[in-house]
């Protein structure tokens, strides 16, 4: 399943060459939070109030996941209590609130 990742941009490199680690997980919930295209614009203002980062601060990466590996949190959000390796990643870029294009 595809879904969504929202980090801010001080994170690329590190997750470029780790993918998405627990071990760099701040939430009480101990999980990779994840989301569906539906809740992105949700996901990216949440990111960005979270980490105090401008929105045009925050990445978006698109998840290849398992469905097996991830559990519904809510509608739209799903949590992923295992790390996702780099290679189900694709760093995209988002256009405000109508939705994402590739990075160039």
């Amino acid at each position: 399943m595809i879904l969504f990742h929202c980090s801010p941009c001080d994170n690329e490199t590190t997750i470029r060459a780790l993918g998405l680690d627990l071990d760099f997980c701040q939430t009480a919930v101990h999980a990779i939070w994840l989301v569906t295209h539906s809740r992105l614009n949700w996901a990216l203002r949440h990111a960005s109030t979270r980490h105090n980062v401008a929105p045009d601060e925050i990445d978006v990466w698109r998840v290849r996941v398992s469905r097996r590996k991830v559990a519904r949190y809510g509608r739209g959000i799903w949590l992923s209590r295992v790390d996702v390796p780099p290679s189900a990643l694709t760093l995209t870029l988002h256009d405000g609130i109508t939705g994402m294009r590739r990075r160039a």
